[in-house]
């Protein structure tokens, strides 16, 4: 096969693809204190869970805006995934989840 740049056979041009095939993703009601890492979904109204001060994200910058993330140092770490004020229907969890 001729290449426009020479590389050897076993490049790999994705290999962060091998460590994301490790990753294991559940999903539960209630965190079990087993993870190494969560992610809440948090819209733009609604109470935020117990330790979560609606001032002090937004003071960050984190509204729960749709597509916004916000990560709390852990352990676990935790990812806040803002979805935003609408109705959270099947193209808004494909876009939130992207």
């Amino acid at each position: 096969m001729t290449r426009a740049i020479p590389v050897s056979d076993d490049f790999d041009p994705i290999a962060s693809l091998r460590s994301v095939r490790a990753i294991e993703v559940s999903v539960v009601a209630e965190s079990r204190g087993e993870s190494g890492l969560r992610a809440i979904l948090v819209d733009a109204d609604s109470a935020l869970p117990d330790g979560l001060d609606r001032e002090a994200l937004q003071a960050v910058g984190f509204g729960g805006d749709a597509g916004q993330t916000h990560v709390l140092a852990g352990p676990p770490a935790v990812v806040l995934v803002g979805v935003g004020s609408s109705p959270l229907d099947l193209p808004a969890a494909r876009n939130v989840g992207a």
